[in-house]
């Protein structure tokens, strides 16, 4: 059992490719992964760390993640039915992150940057006002911290599906902050 702890994985995988320095872990949901990005790139820009390894996985299954899945028309809605025959399996996703300046020193090919970055937490009994307040807050303070106008963007990717109504709130801030923007529509 303890191996198979989320703290204990991350222990293991430093332990094999001997990683060492600060290991943190984040047990957040389906934001897991990116407050592990921000918090790897946080300690760069603070010059803490050159390096740092980031990423998550979301292994639970509450009534509310079938709920974010089945919204999407990924899976069938286990709290409508017991048929788990499209029923997605756990996912992952790692970033090796790197200090701009020490890649550049060793001439790596730069695959992107983050410039920017920004979370917030919304009401999730469903106080749309205040939770759009909320987004608008995050967005204009990620285009602030990456030093950007909000002309300078050519793709927005939010998703906050833990709210019923999140796809409201997020054509919303679509359309407010970025009406020239081209948008996907989810099932």
């Amino acid at each position: 059992v303890v191996k198979s702890l989320p703290n204990a994985c991350l222990h293991y995988a430093a332990e094999e490719f001997d990683i060492r320095g600060n290991n943190t872990l984040f047990t957040t949901n389906g934001v897991a992964s990116s407050q592990a990005l921000i918090a790897a790139a946080s300690s760069i820009k603070r010059g803490d760390s050159t390096w740092a390894l980031a990423g998550g996985f979301d292994s639970h299954k509450d009534e509310g993640e079938y709920y974010n899945f089945a919204q999407y028309g990924l899976m069938p809605n286990a709290t409508d039915s017991d048929d788990k025959s499209n029923e997605l399996g756990e996912g992952a996703g790692v970033l090796l992150l790197e200090a701009y300046e020490h890649a550049n020193k060793r001439k790596a090919h730069i695959w992107g940057e983050i410039l920017g970055y920004s979370e917030t937490f919304l009401d999730v009994v469903g106080n749309s006002k205040e939770n759009i307040k909320k987004v608008e807050n995050a967005v204009k303070e990620c285009v602030r911290s990456a030093g950007l106008d909000f002309n300078d963007i050519d793709l927005v990717s939010l998703d906050g599906t833990l709210e019923p109504n999140y796809k409201a709130i997020e054509t919303y801030i679509l359309k407010k902050f970025f009406p020239n923007i081209e948008t996907v529509n989810y099932k």
